[in-house]
């Protein structure tokens, strides 16, 4: 059993920082923290002082975090799990920490964790210390795969301290030390995100993105957390790395062509003059 917090589709983020989006912004110590399986889905979600934790976990072995705008302007943490265990997924998340972790579990969290198909970016250029991810947690196997991971410096942009199984490939970072044997690295967000200006920030990817095709096949079929859909509810045709997926549009095309022969009816080529869209 789970609550879900949804937004309607009429009332969902466009993706884009500071355009209108039903969700939470808080000023206050948190956005959300719950200790049973909750579920928050297409939600705009922004913490806007200075705190240790967003969203933060105390409970539950299946809450989920799909579809979302997660961004912190105050140097809070995204997502802290002190508690049960968490699944992300197409998310769009912005931090501009320079000490905290985006995503932390804590050694009290116990049960699997995965990230599929999510985009992170980090604003704070003084970001060469922190890491996307970091696990304290010996009870917390967990799978990152087909994650952007750009602004995060650190040379091991994936921490596990508390000696859960860590298993990771098919991401992008902007670092040279992700590791994954079909990961990529050394990117930069500006050459692959439409835009990374503050403020207004819009982590879908650029048409001309190397990473469009060079995602992980199986994120549509994984057992644990099939991801079919992109953070804008399109259908995922392509292995793009990260939230977003570019589809190329299939055109059909009809004409006209006379079939002549009374005994062998065959077509005649010859009054084939054009394709028609």
């Amino acid at each position: 059993n789970y609550v879900e917090i949804r937004a309607a589709p009429s009332a969902k983020h466009t993706g884009v920082v500071g355009a209108p989006g039903a969700g939470i912004t808080s000023s206050g110590s948190r956005v959300l923290t719950w200790n049973a399986n909750l579920r928050l889905t297409n939600l705009y979600l922004e913490s806007t002082v200075s705190s240790l934790d967003s969203l933060e976990v105390f409970g539950g072995s299946d809450s989920r975090i799909t579809g979302c705008l997660i961004r912190t302007s105050s140097g809070a943490r995204l997502v802290t799990v002190d508690g049960g265990a968490i699944k992300l997924a197409n998310n769009f998340l912005i931090t501009n920490s320079a000490i905290r972790a985006a995503v932390r579990i804590e050694a009290t969290a116990s049960g699997n964790v995965y990230l599929y198909g999510n985009t992170f970016y980090s604003s704070d250029a003084g970001a060469n210390n922190v890491t996307v991810f970091s696990n304290g947690s010996a009870g917390s196997p967990t799978q990152f795969n087909n994650n952007v991971v750009f602004g995060f410096h650190n040379t091991a942009p994936l921490g596990n301290t508390g000696g859960s199984a860590l298993a990771h490939d098919y991401n992008a970072y902007t670092s040279t030390g992700g590791g994954g044997a079909n990961s990529v690295s050394g990117k930069t967000a500006s050459d692959e995100l439409v835009s990374v200006t503050a403020g207004s920030e819009n982590l879908h990817l650029k048409s001309t993105s190397s990473l469009k095709e060079a995602g992980w096949p199986g994120i549509l079929t994984d057992a644990n957390l099939p991801v079919l859909i992109d953070i804008d509810g399109n259908k995922r045709t392509t292995y793009a790395i990260g939230a977003d997926v570019i589809d190329t549009p299939v055109v059909e095309f009809l004409s006209a062509i006379r079939i002549t022969g009374a005994t062998n009816p065959a077509p005649d080529y010859n009054t084939f003059t054009a394709w028609n869209p």
